[in-house]
């Protein structure tokens, strides 16, 4: 951009680098979807407990596997609060059920 009072040209604002998702934004990204699935499964009814409890299964092996490939130990406290997350959903709602 040219400065026309001046005629020097000034340098445009440099756009900060974008900064990699957080711990806690991996833990709560994780909370958020097995909170998310597990309402929804829970409102299907009594077939969608099965439906969550394989689907809380594999999101914790997913977290423990994603430890070593991403060298980051915030998988491994989302696997396991999103364990305890969904054995409470479960528990819930088999007493709703």
């Amino acid at each position: 951009m040219i400065n026309e009072q001046e005629g020097t040209q000034t340098p445009l604002p440099q756009t900060p680098p974008e900064k990699p998702l957080s711990g806690m934004g991996i833990v709560g990204y994780n909370l958020i979807a097995a909170f998310g699935y597990g309402v929804i499964c829970i409102a299907i009814g009594e077939s969608g407990i099965i439906i969550d409890i394989f689907l809380i299964v594999i999101h914790v092996i997913a977290c423990i596997v994603a430890v070593p490939i991403t060298r980051k130990w915030e998988w491994l406290l989302a696997g396991f609060l999103v364990a305890c997350v969904g054995l409470a959903t479960c528990v819930g709602g088999l007493s709703i059920s």
